[in-house]
């Protein structure tokens, strides 16, 4: 092969090298842009979240909860499992609420009033979010409930317990106190 078509074979495949190099970094680019968030992660910053409680009083989270142990919990209260655990839940924050323990549960799913009816017949204290849409939970990561968060004093999730399971609250909550 004779050096002049050498060359010429060179600069068409550094081109089209340079062709291809270029367009794969622009469909990196491209599509890091589009992804969604990732759900947090143990030692991420819960994400910022408006949801209404029961009352249609607007809720932030974590923001309105800061300098408190907050507890979230996505429920549905198709899962019988949920009174055990939602009333061992309003047993602890009973106990520690005057330590800097917040409880809020999240409802996913079915209607404002199947979630009032459940929350009169365990008389909870604590506030009941709704997410009818369960966009939230998905955006958390959350696609079977129940499954909890506990965060720390500045938000961050120091715990993440999905599906059902017999815990003690109070042991979980301690760690942080």
């Amino acid at each position: 092969m004779s050096p002049l078509y050498f060359r010429r074979f060179l600069m068409l495949t550094g081109r089209r090298t340079n062709f291809w190099l270029l367009a794969a970094i622009f469909m990196l680019v491209v599509c890091s842009c589009s992804q969604k968030p990732s759900p947090p992660r143990i030692g991420d910053r819960f994400p910022r979240n408006e949801l209404h409680e029961l009352n249609g009083k607007k809720v932030t989270i974590p923001d309105d909860f800061r300098g408190k142990i907050l507890i979230i919990r996505f429920w549905q209260d198709c899962c019988s499992y949920n009174i055990h655990e939602m009333s061992s839940v309003d047993q602890m924050f009973d106990k520690y609420e005057k330590k800097g323990v917040a409880v809020v549960t999240v409802h996913t799913g079915k209607s404002r009033k199947v979630a009032e009816e459940f929350v009169a017949m365990l008389k909870i204290r604590y506030p009941v979010l709704l997410d009818s849409s369960s966009g939230i939970a998905k955006r958390c990561g959350i696609f079977f409930v129940p499954s909890t968060f506990i965060l720390d004093r500045d938000g961050t999730v120091r715990a993440k317990l999905l599906g059902e399971g017999k815990r003690d609250y109070e042991k979980l909550v301690a760690a942080f106190l």
